[in-house]
C-alpha cells in the first residue's frame, strides 16, 4: 500500500473539494469508499486462495515426503552409507567364494585325496575337536 502521510491526504482533499465541488463531494467520496471496500475484498480473497494453494503445496510435499518414507529399505541405506562404493561387500562375497572352496577341497572324499602326511593333521584336528566336545 502506498505511504501517503497527512500532508499528501490534505492536498488531495482540497484539490478534490475544488474541483469537484462541495454539493457532489460527500457521494464521490462515498463511491470512492465503496470501490475501496470491493478492492479490499477482491485483495483479501486473492490472498486467502494463494494461502490456500501454498497450504495445499505445502500438504502434497509432505504427502511426498511420507510416500519417499514409505519405501525406503533401511538395510540399503546402511550398506549404502557403510560402504557406498561396494568394495566392502564384494571382498566378502570373496571371502565366502574362498572358504565354500576350500570347504568343498576338504571334504571326506577330498580327505582320502590327501597326502598322508596332510591326512594325518586333518584325523588329529578331528580327534581333537572330538575330545574336547566330550570333555566339555
Amino acid at each position: 500500500m502506498p505511504d501517503i502521510g497527512w500532508s499528501e491526504m490534505a492536498v488531495i482533499a482540497i484539490l478534490a473539494l475544488i474541483v469537484i465541488g462541495p454539493r457532489d463531494l460527500p457521494r464521490v467520496m462515498k463511491t470512492v469508499g465503496q470501490w475501496v471496500r470491493k478492492a479490499r475484498s477482491v485483495t483479501r480473497e486473492f490472498q486467502s486462495s494463494v494461502d490456500e494453494m501454498i497450504r495445499e503445496a505445502d500438504l502434497e510435499d509432505a504427502r511426498k515426503a511420507l510416500r519417499s518414507a514409505e519405501t525406503i529399505d533401511p538395510g540399503t541405506l546402511v550398506s549404502d552409507t557403510v560402504d557406498p562404493a561396494g568394495t566392502m561387500a564384494e571382498d566378502m562375497r570373496d571371502v565366502a567364494r574362498e572358504a565354500n572352496r576350500e570347504a568343498a577341497d576338504r571334504s571326506p572324499a577330498a580327505v582320502e585325496r590327501l597326502p598322508a602326511s596332510d591326512a594325518e593333521a586333518e584325523a588329529d584336528g578331528d580327534a581333537a575337536a572330538d575330545v574336547k566336545q566330550k570333555s566339555a
